[in-house]
């Protein structure tokens, strides 16, 4: 099986992604015994894909499954 490469866009997206995410001031601080992470928004051809786990983990939102208007997703913009 072929391994799937994600186009050079998209891969820009993810690294600004990540990025922007390490600037909203919950970089992995520890308080209390409680570890915060950053939430991480992509935008994928597949979906809006979100991590609330400073990246170990995502879950994608679809088209079919949550009612996105499309699953190719080309930019995201949240509002804090």
């Amino acid at each position: 099986m072929r391994k799937k490469c994600l186009p050079f866009n998209l891969a820009l997206i993810l690294v600004l992604a990540f990025a922007l995410a390490g600037c909203s001031g919950n970089n992995n601080n520890n308080t209390g015994g409680t570890t915060i992470y950053p939430t991480i928004y992509t935008a994928t051809t597949g979906g809006l894909s979100i991590s609330k786990d400073g990246g170990t983990t995502f879950t994608n939102y679809t088209k079919e499954t949550n009612g996105l208007g499309s699953n190719f997703v080309a930019a995201v913009y949240v509002d804090p």
